[in-house]
């Protein structure tokens, strides 16, 4: 990458939206990127609305729960 260039650059490409739908199925990043057909199967993209700040606080306590629950078998 060149100077001034970084990842955050690198993810507005349209080269690399295609990545993410085709290898990862995932929604485009930017609302105008066209989705691939298994992606627009899935219908409109809805954000969920819980901060990621709040999950990322309570990850320790659903690990918690799920080692009690012996999720893994």
């Amino acid at each position: 990458m060149g100077p001034g260039r970084d990842l955050d650059d690198l993810s507005c490409l349209p080269a690399t939206h295609e990545i993410y739908e085709s290898e990862n199925y995932e929604y485009p990043i930017a609302s105008g990127d066209g989705a691939g057909s298994m992606v627009r199967s899935w219908g409109s993209f809805e954000a969920d609305p819980v901060n990621l700040s709040t999950i990322a606080k309570l990850r320790s306590e659903a690990l918690r729960f799920t080692e009690l629950a012996d999720f893994e078998g």
